[in-house]
């Protein structure tokens, strides 16, 4: 089972985000195969990123967690260490031929095809984080909104 974080960058209430995300995830089977995709931008991601740390470490030692990078490039990697260092995977999907304004876009496309669950943080109807979310009901994912 493929599991994907999205959510807006800015967002308050961070340790009852991370409380509701490991409550849905307390729900999974310890014994079942789970990758994380975290896409490594704002708020909600490092909320994302420790929540499954925490999983991880309580209750399935199976589970991977991976890096979604829109990006391929030391600068980018440089910015953030601090993923790169608690994280099992980096993942460059294809976006050589995208433009590097729409890589975020695409990357966010390319984790919702990619998975099989999408668990976000949707407070309001504009934005990155938003147009994702409505992809990924358009592509009839099971969504869990943490909000």
């Amino acid at each position: 089972m493929t599991i994907c974080f999205c959510g807006h960058s800015e967002i308050s209430g961070g340790e009852c985000v991370k409380r509701k995300i490991l409550a849905f995830l307390q729900t999974l089977s310890a014994n079942e195969n789970i990758t994380f995709f975290i896409g490594g931008y704002g708020d909600f991601d490092h909320i994302a990123l420790n929540a499954c740390l925490e999983y991880k470490a309580q209750y399935n030692s199976q589970t991977i967690i991976c890096f979604i990078t829109p990006y391929n490039s030391e600068d980018y990697f440089e910015n953030r260490k601090y993923f790169l260092g608690k994280i099992d995977q980096i993942v460059y999907p294809e976006l050589e031929n995208v433009p590097k304004r729409y890589a975020i876009v695409y990357r966010n496309r390319w984790m919702i095809r990619n998975s099989d669950i999408v668990v976000c943080y949707i407070d309001h109807t504009w934005g990155g984080a938003y147009k994702t979310y409505k992809y990924a009901l358009n592509k009839k994912k099971t969504v869990i909104n943490v909000k």
